[in-house]
C-alpha cells in the first residue's frame, strides 16, 4: 500500500515522462518505463467482472486494496460492455466513489469493515451502487457531503468530479444514510441497448 501510495503520489511526474518518450517516439524506453513503474500495483491476475476493461481494471485495483486492508469487498456485476464515458471519466468516477467507500471503512474501529459493488445494465440503463459499512454518519451541509479529512482546501474534490461527470452525460447521482451504512447510486441513459 505504501508503494501504490508513492506511485499515486508521483503520478504527475511519471505522466510527464510517458508523454515526453511518446513524443520523442522512444516506444522501447517508453515500454520499459511503464513497466517499472506499474509492476508493484498492476496485477495480471485481473477478474473480469463486467466486460468492460477500463472498470473491471479499477476493480480488481480497489478490491486488491481492500483486501490488504481488511475490508470485505465483494463485487456483483453482470456484462455491461461499453460505458458511455471516456476512459479518463470512468476511471475517475469509479475511482473517487470506491476510494470514498474504502477511506470510510478504514475511519471504523468497532464493527465489520465492508463494502458492495452492483453494476448492473439493464437494456439502455446503467447504474453502479456502492454501499460500504460505516461507524459515524457522514456530515452534510445543504444535501452536500461535507469531507471529514483534515486538509478541507485540497480535498473534496472527488465527489465534484464525480456530479461533474454525471452532470456532463444527464445521469442521476444520489446518496442514502442508514444506520450502519453509506449507499451511493449513480445511473446513466445510453443509446447503445445491451440485454
Amino acid at each position: 500500500m505504501l508503494k501504490s501510495r508513492q506511485m499515486i503520489h508521483d503520478m504527475k511526474n511519471h505522466l510527464l515522462v510517458l508523454r515526453n518518450m511518446e513524443r520523442a517516439n522512444q516506444w522501447d524506453k517508453l515500454h520499459d518505463y511503464l513497466e517499472e513503474i506499474s509492476k508493484d500495483i498492476l496485477d495480471d491476475s485481473t477478474k473480469i467482472w463486467t466486460g468492460n476493461n477500463i472498470v473491471d481494471l479499477i476493480l480488481n485495483s480497489k478490491k486488491k486494496q481492500a483486501d490488504s486492508e481488511g475490508i470485505a469487498f465483494s463485487i456483483g456485476s453482470n456484462m455491461i460492455g461499453d460505458v458511455p464515458f471516456k476512459d479518463g471519466e470512468t476511471i475517475s468516477l469509479l475511482g473517487n466513489l470506491l476510494d470514498n467507500a474504502i477511506e470510510a471503512c478504514e475511519r471504523i474501529k468497532s464493527t465489520e469493515k465492508w463494502v458492495t459493488i452492483r453494476i448492473n445494465r439493464r437494456y439502455c440503463l446503467l447504474y453502479i451502487e456502492i454501499e460500504n459499512s460505516i461507524e459515524e454518519h457522514p456530515k452534510e451541509k445543504n444535501h452536500r457531503l461535507i469531507s471529514c479529512k483534515s486538509e478541507k482546501e485540497v480535498h473534496g474534490y472527488g465527489l465534484k468530479n464525480v456530479r461533474q461527470i454525471v452532470d456532463r452525460y444527464d445521469g442521476t447521482y444520489s446518496y442514502q444514510i442508514k444506520e450502519n451504512s453509506f449507499l451511493t447510486c449513480v445511473s446513466f441513459f445510453s443509446n447503445e441497448d445491451v440485454s
